[in-house]
């Protein structure tokens, strides 16, 4: 006698949210987003308010001051941050440097300032990401998890939808202090200031 397969309904849930990220990142052509950090803002502002389960858990995003010597970038080394919310009371986030083709296509001196910018990063939260802008149409952003080391390093790549389905949302990845959720809600990071990585 077959049994019959028990139907999670967390999975459905991650298989609706990993088809609007997908149809998300498939509506933004790279030849209207050509510079990295055009591209940046417009992704997370696709990302910024999804639902994860209707009125119970969403996304916000934050695109990272980064004009000016002492802009929040320059700083704080972050150029985006992602944050998951629920309205059961869980709340985190990770901090991001994008970078406009793969790590490791990069230069050496282009490469050596992406891990100084982590490393600016890293000071502040263990929780934090590299992310591939696509150069070919129809393609995932490609999001590496960071390091904090010492040394600061990246991990392998995995696509954007994964990341955030299996990764981030499934509670494997993101910094939970409150004070950190909050600061980096802001542009400015400027509350980021007072705090050290946990």
């Amino acid at each position: 006698m077959q049994t019959e397969m028990q139907h999670d309904p967390n999975e459905e849930v991650r298989r609706q949210f990993r088809l609007q990220v997908n149809a998300a990142c498939h509506q933004l052509s790279r030849s209207s987003f050509q510079q990295e950090p055009a591209y940046v803002a417009a992704l997370m502002g696709k990302l910024a308010g999804m639902q994860i389960q209707i009125g119970s858990s969403w996304l916000a995003t934050t695109v990272v001051n980064d004009r000016g010597a002492r802009s929040a970038e320059s700083e704080f080394g972050a150029d985006f941050a992602i944050v998951f919310e629920s309205t059961s009371g869980i709340s985190k986030a990770v901090l991001g440097q994008a970078k406009g083709s793969g790590i490791d296509e990069l230069r050496h001196a282009e490469r050596k300032n992406f891990l100084r910018q982590c490393g600016l990063i890293a000071q502040k939260t263990r929780h934090f990401v590299g992310l591939e802008v696509p150069t070919a149409p129809n393609t995932m952003p490609i999001i590496r998890k960071g390091v904090s080391g010492p040394p600061v390093s990246i991990e392998a790549g995995r696509p954007l939808d994964d990341y955030l389905t299996d990764v981030f949302i499934a509670c494997q990845h993101g910094d939970r202090r409150s004070s950190f959720v909050q600061a980096v809600k802001t542009s400015d990071l400027l509350q980021l200031r007072i705090m050290v990585a946990e």
